[in-house]
């Protein structure tokens, strides 16, 4: 699976909870995803670098 597929997956499951959930998105659970695509991220940096 591409980094950039896991990235848009995560990024609509958060979006969608968002939408039927009364409650706003968690911010913890916010910072944890946005620390796990930010970590994608430079692996997919990585690779394109070699």
């Amino acid at each position: 699976m591409r980094n950039d597929y896991a990235m848009t997956l995560i990024d609509r499951m958060l979006s969608r909870g968002s939408r039927t959930s009364s409650e706003p998105i968690d911010p913890a659970l916010r910072a944890t995803v946005d620390r796990l695509v930010g970590e994608l991220r430079a692996i997919d940096f990585r690779r394109s670098a070699r």
